[in-house]
C-alpha cells in the first residue's frame, strides 16, 4: 500500500484550497453545481530494473456536506505509455483506459467515507515509462461542500 500526497493530486473545476486540520492534509472544493474532478499520479513502488508492480485498488477517504452530491461517482483509469515516443520521434505516447468499479455514496454526511474504485483486471505498473493516473468525477450539487483526503493505492500482493 502506498499513500498518495495530497498536493500530487490534481484538481479542476472549482475552487480548491489545500489545508491540514489535527495532521490530516486535505483538499476542500467550496460548494458550486459542477462535476469537479481529482487525478490521482499512481506510481509503481520498486528498484530500478523490477518490472513493477499490479496496481488492485485505489481509497480515497472523502467527505460531500451540506447537500448530496447531484450524480453518481465515476473514475477512469489510465495506463500510459512512453516508451514508443522515446523510441521514434513523431510518434505519440500511447494511453489505454483500464476499466474500474467504484463504490461511491452520493448522500451526504458529517463523517467520512472511503471511496473503493476496484481495478477490474489489476493494471500493471512497468519500466521508468510506464504510469497510471487515475481520474474520479464528483457531481457536486450548487451547496455541496468535497472534502478528499490522501489516497490509498492497494498493490496485488502477489507481485511483491
Amino acid at each position: 500500500m502506498a499513500k498518495v500526497a495530497i498536493g500530487a493530486v490534481g484538481t479542476t473545476t472549482g475552487t480548491w484550497t489545500i489545508t491540514r486540520t489535527g495532521g490530516r492534509p486535505r483538499t476542500v472544493k467550496t460548494a458550486t453545481a459542477e462535476t469537479a474532478t481529482i487525478s490521482i499520479p499512481i506510481v509503481g513502488l520498486g528498484l530500478s530494473g523490477e518490472l513493477g508492480n499490479k496496481v488492485k485498488q485505489i481509497k480515497i477517504p472523502y467527505r460531500a456536506t451540506t447537500a448530496d452530491l447531484s450524480g453518481a461517482i465515476t473514475s477512469t483509469l489510465y495506463q500510459t505509455n512512453a516508451n514508443k515516443a522515446l523510441a521514434a520521434a513523431g510518434v505519440d505516447i500511447d494511453t489505454t483506459t483500464i476499466p474500474t468499479t467504484n463504490d461511491g455514496v452520493v448522500t451526504a454526511a458529517a463523517t467520512d467515507r472511503m471511496l473503493t474504485i476496484t481495478v477490474t483486471n489489476p493494471a500493471f505498473t512497468s519500466g521508468a515509462l510506464v504510469g497510471l493516473v487515475l481520474d474520479v468525477a464528483f457531481p457536486c450539487a450548487a451547496s455541496t461542500v468535497l472534502t478528499i483526503y490522501e489516497p490509498y493505492v492497494i498493490f496485488d500482493a502477489a507481485d511483491f
